[in-house]
C-alpha cells in the first residue's frame, strides 16, 4: 500500500487559500503513505444525492458538474491543472436514474478529464502545506481491532497454504477469498458479531483443511527394523498432492524418506516408511503433511512404536531356556505318574500275597 485517501477536512492548508488545491499531498504523519484528498464540498453533494433518492436526478446530477465548473473557475486561463478527487461515503446506495445521469454528463463538460487514482498518486507535490493530521476519536474507536486484523491475516494464510495442495483451485480459493473480503469489510466497525462470523470462517476452514490427513496409529517392531504403514487420508472431492515429514523425536530410531503419491479424491494411501533402531525401547514418531513446496500443512501426528529388539545370542539363550524349562517339566510329569502309579498298588487288598500259617503251641506235658 502506497497511497490512502482522506476527507480533505482531515488534513486541512496551513494557509486559507482562494482556490480548490489539488488532491495529492504530502505529510510526515503518515509514513510511506501519500495522502490523497478527497474534496469536502464534492463528498457532501454526493452524500446528499444518496439520501435524496426520490429527488430529480437530472438536478442532482448537473448540481454536482456545476461544482465541478465553480472550482476550474477559481484559476481561470491560468493553464494550471488541478486533481480534484471525488469520494463517495461509506456504503453508498445512490438511485441508479442519478448515476445514470451523473456518468452520462460528465463526459460531455470540457474543462473535466477523467484520471485514475494511480496518476494522481505519482503527481507532482504542490507547493502548499498542510496542517496536522485530524483523526477523530470516535472513527479511532471504531477501527477493527489489532487482534481481529491479525486473526485475517492468519486466515489469508492459511487459506494459500491450502491452495497449494489442490489441484483445482477453483472449487475452494475463490470462495474462501470473498469470505476474507467480507470480513475485512469496513461495515465491521462497531459491530461485535464479526468475531462470531470470523469463528464460522475459522471453522469451515479448518474442517477443510483437516479432510486431509496423517491417521493416528501405534506400531511395534519385533526386530531391530521394520516397517511403519502410514495411512493418509484424502476426504475432498478432488486430488490433492502432498508430501510427509517424518521425524523421531528420539535419536534410537532412523527413518528413510518416502515420497507419496497423489491422493484421489476420497480416498486413503497406505506409505510403507522403512525403519531401524539402534536400541529397544519406546519411540515417538511425528508425522507431518506438507505441501509441494515444503510449507508445513496442518498439525503433525505423534505416532508411538514400540521397539522389541531381540539379537541372535538374546534368541538362543531364550530357546535354550525354554528347552531346559520344557525338559524339566516333563520330568516332574513322569515322577507324578510313577509315584501315583505305585501308591495305587499299594493300596489295592487283592493284590497283596497271603499271610503264612502259624502251628499250634504243643501240648505241655502234664507235670
Amino acid at each position: 500500500v502506497t497511497a490512502a485517501v482522506l476527507d480533505g477536512r482531515s488534513l486541512p492548508a496551513s494557509i486559507d487559500l482562494s482556490y480548490t488545491p489539488s488532491a495529492r499531498a504530502a505529510t510526515n504523519r503518515l509514513g510511506r503513505l501519500s495522502p490523497l484528498l478527497a474534496d469536502p464540498g464534492l463528498t457532501d453533494l454526493l452524500s446528499t444525492a444518496a439520501a435524496a433518492r426520490f429527488a430529480d436526478p437530472v438536478l442532482l446530477a448537473q448540481r454536482i458538474i456545476a461544482e465541478t465548473a465553480m472550482i476550474t473557475s477559481e484559476l481561470p486561463g491560468t493553464g494550471t491543472g488541478r486533481t480534484i478527487l471525488a469520494m463517495p461515503p461509506r456504503r453508498w446506495a445512490p438511485s441508479q436514474a442519478f448515476l445514470d445521469e451523473l456518468v452520462a454528463a460528465m463526459p460531455t463538460a470540457p474543462w473535466m478529464a477523467p484520471v485514475t487514482l494511480p496518476e494522481l498518486a505519482a503527481a507532482p507535490l504542490p507547493q502548499i502545506d498542510r496542517g496536522r493530521l485530524r483523526y477523530p476519536g470516535a472513527q479511532r474507536e471504531t477501527e477493527l481491532p489489532l487482534a481481529y486484523l491479525r486473526a485475517l491475516d492468519s486466515f489469508d494464510t492459511s487459506v494459500s497454504i491450502f491452495g497449494q495442495i489442490l489441484t483445482d483451485r477453483t472449487k475452494f480459493v475463490p470462495g474462501l477469498n470473498a469470505s476474507l473480503l467480507r470480513l475485512e469489510s469496513s461495515w465491521w466497525r462497531g459491530r461485535d458479531a464479526r468475531a462470531i462470523r470470523l469463528d464460522r470462517e475459522q471453522t469451515y476452514l479448518r474442517d477443510l483443511r483437516g479432510s486431509v490427513r496423517v491417521q493416528p496409529g501405534s506400531f511395534t517392531f519385533g526386530s531391530s527394523s521394520g516397517t511403519i504403514p502410514l495411512t493418509l487420508v484424502n476426504e475432498l472431492p478432488q486430488e490433492v498432492h502432498v508430501g510427509l515429514n517424518l521425524q523421531a523425536l528420539t535419536p534410537q530410531l532412523r527413518l528413510r524418506p518416502v515420497k507419496v503419491p497423489p491422493l484421489g479424491p476420497k480416498q486413503k494411501v497406505q506409505v510403507e516408511v522403512r525403519a531401524s533402531a539402534v536400541a529397544g525401547g519406546r519411540v515417538v514418531v511425528q508425522a507431518g503433511l506438507e505441501t509441494p513446496g515444503g510449507t508445513p500443512y496442518g498439525q503433525p501426528v505423534q505416532l508411538p512404536v514400540e521397539v522389541t529388539q531381540i539379537g541372535a545370542f538374546a534368541l538362543i539363550i531364550t530357546v535354550s531356556a525354554a528347552v531346559v524349562l520344557f525338559l524339566a517339566a516333563g520330568y516332574r510329569i513322569t515322577r507324578r505318574i510313577r509315584a501315583a502309579a505305585r501308591a495305587e498298588a499299594e493300596a489295592d487288598p487283592s493284590t497283596e500275597p497271603d499271610s503264612p500259617t502259624v502251628p499250634d503251641s504243643p501240648t505241655e506235658p502234664d507235670s
